[in-house]
């Protein structure tokens, strides 16, 4: 994807990255949701690329338990976003 650099992926559905379309350099990971096509992105804060790793793991274990036990992944609907954006 065009707005990814410094791809790292660090298992399967579970991708580290930085963004070119912000100007601080803190990573990112993107866990795949499994039974749909969507991924969950998350802001990392950290810079240090040993820090990210260890959080990215504790992010997509999160997003692990949240899918067995049924609980909401996303926080917000879209139409909330929508309506704080606009």
């Amino acid at each position: 994807m065009s707005f990814m650099k410094d791809v790292e992926e660090l298992k399967d559905g579970l991708v580290l990255f930085r963004r070119t379309d912000v100007k601080h350099a803190n990573w990112y990971c993107r866990v795949r949701l499994n039974d749909r096509k969507k991924y969950k992105t998350t802001s990392l804060k950290t810079t240090d690329v040993n820090a990210a790793r260890d959080k990215a793991f504790d992010c997509y274990a999160e997003i692990r338990f949240k899918i067995k036990n049924e609980l909401p992944i996303f926080s917000r609907s879209f139409s909330k976003v929508a309506k704080e954006f606009s």
